[in-house]
């Protein structure tokens, strides 16, 4: 998800909370073990940073906010969507969870580690969101998407798993890429990933069906793609999509030659602020809180 620059390290006091802006990231030590992936001991690991990330999604606390200013708490999946891992970008461990309202997705924040934990921050929404996590505000002044229609889609389905197939078969219309404009400067063909890792629908907001599809580097998670069949009152039910970064780099999405969306470079010159629909920084590890998980801390040697 990040660029691997050389940067310099800038820590931020909020709150009495020690954060380091994401923005400014480095080179960091990743982490990773030396021990086997399939090993016990590395195992019990991966079920640590798992508390770990748990606990950290927990602690998040997002809400979307309403034309008038007033706020709706978003509900935190159970579970991560997706889970992950890239030795190539220097990081051992990923996690995506995501924020509903109503059952759509308005939010995702993905938790990656580093020598510190990384929050990527990402609006889903077409309106205004916010979160608040141990210091760190964040209150992107635009929505985070915008959703056009597919061209040429067919009419959505009547029934589910027909709306399903037709979403897969949408999906994979599309084609990513990533662009590393201040790192080593290399395109990357982005894979979509061949299920959509959410379902959701919202009928008060017109959308009959809907999935979230991910673009990856390998396993690791660059765009999020929305599929949607939406209805408006002016007419039955098109398909739709929207897309959002989940990365520093230059993202793009095309049709067949054609392009229809982009996300610009993050990487310096350019900047990213708590402002933004995308923002991302860094937060230190945590101590896994066994009360929390039920589990018996291990007797000392």
């Amino acid at each position: 998800m990040r660029s691997y620059l050389h940067c310099v390290i800038l820590l931020i006091s909020v709150s009495g909370s020690l954060i380091v802006t994401a923005a400014a990231l480095g080179r960091l030590a990743n982490g990773q073990e030396a021990a086997s992936p399939d090993s016990a001991a590395e195992k019990a690991k991966r079920a640590e940073r798992l508390e770990e990330m748990d606990q950290i999604a927990a602690s998040i606390r997002v809400a979307s906010i309403d034309g008038d200013g007033s706020e709706t708490p978003a509900v935190m999946s159970e579970q991560p969507l997706l889970r992950w891992t890239d030795p190539t970008r220097e990081f051992s461990d990923g996690g995506l969870w995501v924020w509903r309202v109503s059952g759509r997705p308005v939010a995702t924040v993905g938790i990656e580690l580093y020598s510190w934990w990384s929050l990527e921050f990402v609006s889903l929404s077409t309106g205004l969101v916010k979160a608040e996590e141990s210091g760190v505000h964040w209150a992107p002044r635009t929505g985070g998407v915008e959703f056009k229609e597919i061209p040429d889609a067919p009419a959505p389905a009547a029934d589910e798993s027909g709306r399903l197939r037709q979403m897969h078969q949408l999906a994979k219309r599309f084609a990513a890429r990533e662009y590393w404009v201040g790192g080593n400067g290399q395109h990357y063909a982005l894979r979509l990933l061949p299920h959509p890792v959410d379902r959701y629908s919202d009928p008060g907001s017109g959308v009959v069906d809907g999935g979230l599809f991910i673009f990856a580097h390998g396993t690791n998670p660059e765009v999020l793609m929305m599929v949607e069949a939406r209805k408006s009152d002016a007419g039955p039910a098109r398909w739709s999509f929207a897309a959002a970064p989940l990365s520093h780099a230059e993202v793009a999405l095309k049709i067949g030659l054609q392009d229809v969306w982009t996300s610009p470079s993050k990487d310096p010159p350019h900047t990213i602020s708590a402002a933004d629909p995308y923002f991302d920084v860094l937060t230190p590890r945590r101590v896994v809180d066994l009360s929390r998980t039920g589990k018996k801390p291990k007797p000392p040697k």
